[in-house]
């Protein structure tokens, strides 16, 4: 939003003097993101809430094992033989970010 108000008098107007599309994504189409989480999440392919191992003392909170290499979408890469693991299903939050901020992107405003 601050960026569209600072950018917003250098942007062509239509007749009416609306502006007529926004140069990158919106804030709102990060909610693409939330959606795909919430499929995973709903499909089962995060983590499986029927199969949560018990510990002696109760459950082991599901969130633990949610994002362990088997349960995320693209695995895990271990780098370096290092215990620093890259899991390639973050590249989505970077290719948000780039078009958030991409002058050429042009998204029609309705």
């Amino acid at each position: 939003l601050a960026r569209y108000n600072t950018t917003v008098a250098s942007l062509p107007k239509d007749s009416h003097g609306k502006i007529r599309y926004f140069e990158g994504t919106p804030i709102p189409s990060n909610l693409l993101i939330v959606a795909l989480l919430a499929y995973g999440v709903f499909t089962g392919k995060f983590w499986d809430f029927k199969n949560v191992p018990k510990s002696p003392d109760g459950f082991i909170s599901p969130f633990k094992l949610a994002f362990v290499g088997e349960n995320v979408w693209f695995g895990e890469i271990h780098v370096f033989n290092t215990n620093f693991t890259f899991h390639p299903f973050v590249l989505i939050y970077i290719v948000s970010g780039i078009l958030m901020v991409s002058k050429r992107l042009r998204i029609p405003k309705f």
